[in-house]
């Protein structure tokens, strides 16, 4: 069947997902920003713009399933992967931290460095946790490959799956307490948390069900209005509903398909494609401008539309200049791609 849910609808997704995370980290926590006169920040709706995370994990694992499917899996691709995301990583990561130890932001410890330019840590930037969850989720997807790949592994098998997944996650994290276990703990607490959309994306990817909804349930989605339905309904269902580790399971594919059909229908697309394009340098640059050593020049006003503008403008223009630099340095990729070649 012929795929309908594209790299570029793909990238729309990430570009709404991106500026959502943007507008969530800005105004979702008051207790960590100056103080504001916004009577709304850190409201339900704001909260509910975390679905940017699991927009951007079930993203992941259908991207990842629509390469498999063309390539399997070997181990060369899976450290040409490994290698490209330090890469990526350590292109915002090492300059941030040198950066923060230069102007006495950061304390100079080598060590603390390590972990966190290896993703064993996130004590620099809280926000940046992402990045081992995502590398440890690919590595957790190898495996859900090869079981998907044996026994004729049907649509139905893999909803199991993925249902056992879920209880399973959800009781082991209800009832240990992963902070006893420091470091690990966290790293395992975080993928109970997250592995079950991360695969869902893979299940879609792989039993085409975008291209299902679309062929049987086509008729809806050219009613006016259902595009905007299908994107309010996920950030109301996550602001307002409890159990959200479960309804994302509904509303972020929901959401997903909510962009693509409205981007189609009243254009836009090759916008967020842009902003999708440079998520994850805006990902890693963005709370710099927000908590940390760069904020003031996001705080200079109190306008709430100037604030988020400003970060906007600020960690996009970040992104364009270090793929700039990424572009015109190739020595110095070279050297990086050499260390971490697994040859």
């Amino acid at each position: 069947m012929e795929r309908i849910f594209t790299k570029e609808n793909s990238l729309e997704v990430k570009g709404v997902a991106i500026l959502l995370m943007l507008a969530f980290h800005l105004f979702g926590f008051p207790e960590r920003i100056p103080v504001i006169s916004i009577e709304w920040i850190g409201s339900p709706v704001i909260k509910a713009f975390q679905i940017c995370v699991p927009l951007f994990l079930f993203l992941g694992g259908y991207g990842l399933e629509c390469v498999a499917v063309k390539k399997s899996i070997d181990k060369k691709m899976l450290c040409d992967r490994i290698r490209k995301l330090y890469t990526d990583f350590w292109w915002i990561c090492i300059p941030t931290i040198v950066i923060g130890m230069l102007i006495d932001y950061y304390p100079m410890d080598i060590f603390k460095m390590f972990m966190e330019i290896f993703g064993i840590t996130s004590d620099y930037n809280g926000e940046w946790w992402f990045f081992s969850n995502y590398l440890e989720l690919f590595l957790l997807f190898i495996v859900f490959q090869h079981l998907l790949n044996s026994n004729k592994y049907t649509l139905s098998k893999a909803i199991i799956t993925l249902v056992i997944l879920l209880i399973f996650s959800r009781l082991i994290g209800g009832y240990v307490n992963w902070r006893e276990y420091g470091i690990l703990g966290r790293h395992i607490q975080m993928i109970l948390v997250n592995v079950t959309i991360f695969l869902l994306g893979s299940v879609f990817a792989r039993y085409s069900l975008f291209e299902v909804v679309r062929r049987d349930f086509g008729h809806w989605l050219n009613l006016p209005g259902i595009s905007i339905f299908l994107v309010i309904t996920p950030i109301l269902v996550r602001g307002y509903l409890p159990l959200i580790g479960i309804t994302e399971l509904v509303v972020v594919p929901m959401f997903c398909l909510g962009v693509v059909n409205g981007m189609a229908r009243v254009g836009g697309g090759k916008i967020l494609m842009f902003f999708g394009q440079h998520s994850m340098n805006m990902w890693l640059t963005h709370t710099l401008f927000i908590y940390y050593y760069m904020k003031k020049i996001t705080f200079i006003t109190e306008n709430s539309i100037v604030m988020y503008l400003t970060v906007i403008g600020c960690s996009l223009t970040v992104s364009i200049l270090v793929g700039k630099i990424k572009k015109h340095t190739g020595v110095l990729n070279k050297r990086i791609d050499t260390y971490l070649s697994f040859k």
